[in-house]
């Protein structure tokens, strides 16, 4: 993880040294105001490894049957089976806002946050 000018960025490895080692680079901005900004100044950011899943009842989607959680449900249920088959997320935090929770979905990183 480093941080340059107003962003923060990660790298991921999978399969480092082999030869068919793949690697990602996920950027971050530093900006409140954004959905997609992270709070705090860029070298604030921290990273940690995490369960992957998501808090259906955080987000108000345990109980609801509306076809707006239906996504939700759907990556939550994506996320626990890839917990029991061992896999790992990421939280990204800075600041007092929500940390971003970075999952790979089999294709490409993405990220939820409440």
């Amino acid at each position: 993880m480093g941080s340059s000018g107003n962003a923060s960025s990660v790298g991921i490895v999978d399969g480092a040294g082999g030869k068919d080692a793949r690697a990602w680079v996920l950027e971050f901005a530093h900006d409140p105001a954004r959905a997609s900004g992270l709070c705090g100044a860029p070298g604030e950011a921290t990273i940690a490894l995490e369960e992957p899943g998501i808090d259906l009842a955080a987000l108000g989607c345990d109980g609801a049957s509306d076809a707006s959680c239906e996504a939700v449900r759907k990556t939550a249920a994506y996320l626990r089976s890839a917990a029991d088959r061992g896999g790992k997320g990421i939280a990204l935090s800075a600041g007092d806002c929500d940390a971003f929770h970075v999952y790979f979905d089999g294709t490409a990183f993405r990220w939820w946050r409440r």
